[in-house]
């Protein structure tokens, strides 16, 4: 059973913060490290409480490369825009991307459930298992708290195990399970506790670099292209040119 199970509110170390990636046509969500979800969480709840201190409404993560508007829960990036680097390119790890805030988890690869589903198992566990569960006498294979939707059902049995059994990958948002699971274990709280010092290591130097700003990567090869065939009709024909020259001039002395 989770230390933390049976709280009243999850410990913030425990709830993770995520961006939804998509990258070589899989989806996926990617959590924060430790220090940005911590930073995340803690702006997030002293918004809930009422605070109104600008300081909470954007957080910097990533790198200090990206910060998070609380209001839109938008994770965009700082010094470029936020949409795709290049029309050649299909990536879009550098662009805006939405972000959440996961308190509950599938366990076979620890990815959030859905935000609504997650708010009504919050409610349910807070509310009924947890009583529940603090009541526990003996052993039984028994659930001691179901709730039941038209798609799901969450059975919490009594040695703390919470099972969500479904028929449709609904529950798990855009990421889709694979394998037509039909139960899946779930979890209160991220399997690795964040902490502050899970961060990037400190910036020591900084390196200016110049390149072609703007530039595409068909512009590039075309420019290129141009550059090898002026080089090829121009410098090397003029050298063989006068090579040439140099070597019959050699020649005539020699008769």
């Amino acid at each position: 059973m989770s230390i933390f199970l049976l709280d009243d509110e999850v410990p913030i170390e425990a709830v993770r913060w995520l961006y939804f990636r998509r990258s070589g046509g899989v989806s996926t969500w990617k959590p924060f490290c430790g220090y940005d979800s911590i930073r995340l969480e803690t702006a997030y709840r002293e918004r809930y409480n009422g605070s109104t201190d600008p300081v909470f409404d954007k957080i910097t993560v990533r790198g200090e490369m990206f910060e998070v508007d609380m209001e839109s829960c938008q994770c965009i990036p700082i010094y470029w825009f936020g949409k795709k680097r290049s029309v050649h390119s299909r990536r879009k790890t550098w662009c805006s991307t939405r972000v959440v805030r996961a308190v509950w988890f599938q366990k076979i690869n620890w990815l959030p459930l859905d935000t609504k589903l997650s708010e009504v198992i919050e409610y349910e566990h807070r509310t009924y298992a947890i009583p529940k569960l603090k009541g526990v006498t003996g052993k039984s294979h028994k659930p001691v708290h179901k709730y039941q939707s038209n798609n799901y059902e969450i059975k919490w049995m009594p040695d703390g195990t919470i099972y969500l059994v479904t028929k449709s990958a609904e529950p798990f948002g855009k990421v889709r399970l694979h394998g037509g699971l039909s139960s899946v274990p779930i979890s209160r709280g991220f399997n690795r506790p964040a902490e502050t010092s899970d961060r990037p290591p400190p910036i020591t130097h900084v390196c200016f670099v110049v390149h072609g700003i703007g530039q595409q990567l068909a512009s590039i090869r075309h420019e290129c292209a141009k550059y090898v065939f002026h080089f090829s009709n121009t410098f090397c024909r003029f050298t063989c040119q006068n090579l040439l020259a140099i070597r019959l001039d050699n020649l005539m002395h020699r008769v």
